[in-house]
């Protein structure tokens, strides 16, 4: 691929709103929690991943996913910012949610009542930004049990040839995922 085709690619990628860093306080895209939930579960993608155009790669990503049982993004839009029900349903699945057919607000219960979330939201439909991710998926009680269930696959020297979810990857980089 030339220079001029590259430059096409990532100029469609900014009008889009595709490529782009996120600010902590700006609403996350349901690609860029899919990109940050891939890295805390320990998923590493096929090496040229990244090179994907958005949509595909937010597939991948999707189904890696779904590989581990975090079925919450196939079919999903990618662009969409993610609601706080949106993301209690990941993490009432990620913490072994025990009746999958709960609604959300009783999902939300759930996880107030075993420490998963500090208090109900007022608004199931609010966006939800980086800094609320971060403050509740790196909370020790989230971490514990991310670790306890998804071991990251062993490193087996040198990255080399590894795909990746990270900052190069479409939809832009969160800070400090």
């Amino acid at each position: 691929m030339n220079r001029i085709s590259i430059f096409a690619i990532v100029i469609l990628m900014l009008a889009a709103g595709l490529l782009r860093p996120v600010s902590a306080e700006e609403a996350m895209t349901r690609l860029q929690f899919a990109q940050y939930l891939a890295q805390k579960v320990g998923i590493t993608l096929p090496a040229g991943s990244e090179n994907l155009p958005p949509s595909e790669y937010f597939n991948a990503l999707a189904s890696a996913l779904a590989e581990k049982g975090i079925n919450n993004f196939v079919n999903a839009d990618p662009a969409a910012a993610v609601t706080f029900g949106e993301m209690a349903a990941v993490l009432y699945t990620v913490v072994g949610g025990p009746d999958t057919t709960l609604d959300t607000n009783a999902k939300v219960n759930y996880l107030v009542n075993n420490g998963y979330l500090p208090s109900a939201p007022s608004d199931l439909n609010a966006q939800v930004t980086v800094n609320d991710v971060k403050g509740i998926f790196e909370s020790p009680a989230v971490s514990n049990v991310i670790a306890e269930t998804y071991t990251p696959p062993a490193d087996t020297g040198g990255g080399a040839g590894r795909g990746d979810t990270g900052s190069d990857a479409p939809g832009g980089e969160t800070e400090n995922p």
